[in-house]
């Protein structure tokens, strides 16, 4: 048992690093500005903004369905169609959430169908499509693929109209991207995930689930970036420290694992951080984790 333990900790790390985006450094992200001075305007399309928060989104129509994952206010979707009204309630990560009335099938990532509920939608705007926005970002991406950029970008429209967009489980850098006054200014965060908007303090906060490996995949883990999307550029505000596996010992194996809910203005933290020995499997360490991160940390 103890053996398998080990085993289970281990394949955990080959996991994390065959999968999201590659990231040489967990905390490093790489700011860079690319202007979209292209010859014709951007590609647009018809969508529709998310105006509830949180918004659910169901993989099947089901009266009791658990939702795969809510949209935040602002998040851009896609409608192809209209479908008759369904009264329905379900919990996410224990938030009780219901809805009742006419539903849409929609896109919100690449070719994804989703369902949600029209009383969650506001009326159509025009934004760049995802390719269009991968098309002016490609030159500067390095190894990244323009083509899996489009089918993992999310867009966001901002209050004062501006578009905020994020690639999720890139090849390479996944960008994050403010446009506004015909411009694109970039970030790369590495190994993003998901995300989320936040409010705070009168700031606009994108937070991203992150993962990262390092030293050939002994070493793993995840991050909660939060990054600054109020103004013209995105800017990094802090990495938030989750997930670990950390095998580089020749003696023992460090295993943090905890889960993370955003209340609010901050994040609460909890888990454990345990060391394993690798020899036997025993179990030298097990530490509680429970913290609370402000997102926006005090200045």
């Amino acid at each position: 048992m103890k053996n398998t333990i080990l085993a289970t900790l281990l394949v955990g790390s080959f996991l994390l690093e065959a999968t999201g985006c590659s990231r040489p450094s967990p905390s490093k992200s790489t700011e860079k500005e690319a202007v979209s001075a292209a010859p014709a305007p951007l590609a647009t399309e018809l969508v529709r903004p998310i105006v509830t928060d949180p918004a659910p989104l169901l993989n099947e129509i089901e009266d009791d369905e658990p939702p795969s994952e809510l949209a935040s206010t602002g998040d851009l979707v896609r409608v192809s169609k209209s479908l008759p009204p369904l009264a329905w309630h379900a919990a996410f990560e224990g938030l009780p959430l219901a809805r009742s009335g006419p539903m849409v099938e929609l896109v919100r990532t690449g070719g994804t169908r989703l369902f949600g509920f029209v009383s969650d939608l506001g009326e159509e705007v025009r934004a760049p499509t995802s390719e269009a926005l991968c098309k002016v970002l490609l030159p500067d991406a390095g190894t990244f693929d323009a083509t899996r950029c489009a089918a993992y970008m999310r867009r966001v429209r901002r209050a004062d109209g501006a578009i905020i967009a994020y690639a999720v489980y890139g090849v390479g850098p996944c960008q994050v991207l403010i446009l506004r006054d015909d411009r694109i200014r970039s970030i790369d965060v590495p190994g993003v995930a998901t995300g989320e908007l936040r409010l705070v303090e009168g700031k606009t906060l994108l937070v991203l689930d992150t993962r990262w490996n390092r030293a050939e995949g002994t070493w793993t883990g995840s991050d909660l970036v939060v990054v600054d999307v109020t103004g013209d550029a995105p800017s990094v505000v802090q990495a938030i420290p989750l997930d670990e596996i950390d095998a580089r010992g020749a003696e023992r194996v460090i295993n943090q694992l905890v889960k993370r809910t955003i209340q609010g203005s901050a994040v609460h933290v909890v888990g454990a951080r345990r060391e394993i020995e690798r020899s036997g499997g025993k179990e030298l360490s097990n530490v509680r984790v429970d913290q609370t991160v402000r997102l926006l940390p005090p200045k």
